[in-house]
């Protein structure tokens, strides 16, 4: 595409862009040299002759093997190597196993460094969600050591590359563009290029890294000498642990010396990605050059080979291709047929396979989208208040449903919290264990796009034989009137939503005939600057103090699924605002 050496790869310096005839000339006059240092072959290329055609125009770089599984999987293999280096792998590790669920969302629960091949869904559900894991590791103190004052600015000038490179990448995802927007990937990618040099001993090649052992290894036999001879010599305890310092203070500076020395990012992935911003002003998205969709194309021919005996594969593989895609064309003539006579549909009931549900929502412009209640429990079982509290164990969920309506139902009354019981007098209720959200997705082309997140609140042992499970949401509580105990602490510099814990969801049909859609949350308190404009780019959220945060909201009030990465077991988590583009543009236009 341009002119840059081999040695300048790494560099975010522009260069000017190949021209054809420059080459056709060279190769003309057997100007061996020239092309050589230009890295061009010696031989006639067919595009040179074509007429109106600029060859360096043609490339178009392809998002998934350039950045999801080139510089992503390099940036990964820098993270481990720095984790290792300032023993944070088991933070990581601990960070890593425990990432909640999150809807649409994909990411091996097995250790990074234990996976041995990674497909690019993974690796793009891994570009979510690495920035949030990174952070939560370094800023972990349970069970880890203390950073030093020089270990916490490498910190935080590691954090900055993660967080620049990874942004760069999911802006690169974008279906259309602006000038901010590409605006942002030149100042991402140059914040980048001048952070990235913390990453540069992990660059490190295996003949550097053996010097490197070497060198370590000369050091440890040096100091085993001197420590003789401070012996012989009646050195002190405290000259010889001054001693050990120094000895440990020339070792880490040797060492790094060595790995830096011969370490560098000169490599084509990492230059190509330079020229993204133009081609987006000059052709439009990149996503209509990845290779995405093709590779898509061979899931069935990879899962054929697995399921050969891998001598004879071949024939085995187009054997195996071929059933399934008959088997899958009489699938869909049988589920035609049962379309068209109900008689036939139960007869092929237990063959045709039923229909999976949709996980979007497409409709015409101006269309009302609603929430959706699934999961209906046993009405035998769940009748009333009292057993919704014992069930979804919250002892006060009945004071907190007089004081909800106290504040949002009857504040006319004179005496809100009588008018509130009165309502409850006798009131039936019917609870739910999962909730289906409509959320604008920015993934497809279409405007009125959404794609359909699901949040579960569960009893024990209720939903697929686990525990109970209370998924993280983002509550809008601007139309609600909720106790002070509630919300103080979630409003500070962030007033549009906050996030919380799904405790129970549940109707209401009060004694005057009117139903109400509710939900019990544990709402969380903001820890510091709400908005994710810090060094880390993610705020961290935390429990309120003594059980503090619980009410009932409407139902209508739950807007999504919060991503929260522990941060410090059970106290502490950070709101990955990166779990998609819907929520990452919501935090960061407040």
């Amino acid at each position: 595409m341009c002119e840059c050496p081999q040695e300048e790869l790494g560099n975010l310096q522009k260069y000017p862009p190949r021209k054809a005839e420059k080459y056709r000339a060279w190769v003309n006059e057997s100007d061996a040299k020239n092309l050589h240092n230009d890295g061009v072959k010696p031989v006639t290329n067919a595009l040179w002759t074509l007429k109106d055609v600029v060859p360096n125009e043609l490339i178009r770089s392809d998002i998934l093997h350039t950045m999801i599984l080139g510089n992503l999987q390099h940036l990964m293999e820098w993270i481990k190597g720095f984790l290792e280096f300032h023993n944070r792998l088991p933070a990581f590790d601990n960070s890593w196993s425990s990432l909640p669920y999150y809807s649409g969302n994909y990411v091996p629960h097995k250790s990074y460094r234990l996976l041995s091949q990674v497909s690019g869904k993974e690796m793009r559900s891994i570009l979510m969600v690495i920035l949030s894991v990174f952070n939560a590791a370094l800023h972990r103190k349970t069970d880890t050591q203390r950073p030093t004052a020089s270990q916490e600015q490498e910190f935080k000038r590691a954090i900055s590359c993660v967080l620049y490179l990874t942004d760069f990448a999911l802006l690169s995802r974008y279906r259309s563009h602006t000038d901010s927007t590409i605006g942002y990937m030149r100042e991402y990618l140059q914040e980048f290029h001048r952070t990235k040099d913390v990453f540069l001993r992990y660059q490190a090649t295996k003949a550097t890294k053996g010097r490197a052992d070497l060198v370590s290894k000369e050091l440890t036999e040096r100091n085993k000498s001197r420590n003789v001879e401070a012996n012989a010599n009646g050195s002190t305890a405290a000259q010889k642990a001054r001693a050990a310092v120094e000895d440990r203070y020339e070792r880490a500076y040797l060492v790094n010396q060595v790995l830096v020395e011969d370490s560098h990012f000169n490599f084509p992935k990492i230059h190509l990605i330079m020229h993204w911003a133009d081609q987006i002003s000059r052709y439009g998205s990149l996503l209509q050059y990845s290779t995405e969709v093709c590779e898509t194309s061979h899931k069935a021919l990879k899962d054929a080979y697995r399921r050969s005996n891998h001598v004879d594969r071949i024939p085995q593989i187009i054997q195996g291709y071929s059933r399934s895609h008959s088997f899958a064309a009489k699938e869909l003539d049988m589920a035609a047929w049962a379309t068209e006579d109900p008689a036939i549909q139960q007869r092929l009931g237990d063959v045709v396979r039923p229909k999976r549900k949709e996980t979007r929502l497409i409709v015409p412009a101006g269309t009302k989208i609603y929430v959706t209640l699934e999961g209906k429990g046993a009405v035998q079982v769940v009748y009333d208040l009292v057993h919704v509290a014992e069930e979804f164990m919250i002892p006060e969920l009945g004071d907190h449903i007089v004081q909800f309506f106290a504040c949002n139902i009857c504040q006319a009354a004179n005496d809100t919290e009588s008018d509130a019981e009165r309502i409850l007098l006798h009131a039936t209720v019917q609870a739910y264990n999962s909730l289906e959200i409509p959320v604008p997705d920015q993934d497809v082309d279409e405007n009125n796009a959404y794609k359909l997140q699901h949040v579960r609140a569960t009893r024990g042992n209720m939903w697929r034989g686990k525990e109970a499970r209370r998924d993280a949401v983002w509550v809008h509580i601007e139309s609600m009137r909720l106790r002070p105990t509630s919300v103080t602490g979630c409003l500070r510099g962030y007033h549009r939503l906050v996030t919380g814990f799904l405790n129970t969801l549940f109707t209401l049909r009060g004694s005057n005939g009117e139903l109400y859609k509710l939900a019990h949350v544990t709402l969380l308190e903001w820890a510091g600057n709400p908005t994710p404009n810090g060094p880390e780019g993610m705020s961290e959220v935390k429990e309120f103090l003594h059980g503090g945060g619980q009410t009932v909201v409407w139902l209508c009030a739950i807007e999504g699924v919060a991503h929260l990465v522990p941060w410090e077991p059970e106290r502490n988590w950070i709101v990955n605002n990166r779990g998609d583009y819907h929520v990452w543009n919501e935090m960061n236009d407040e």
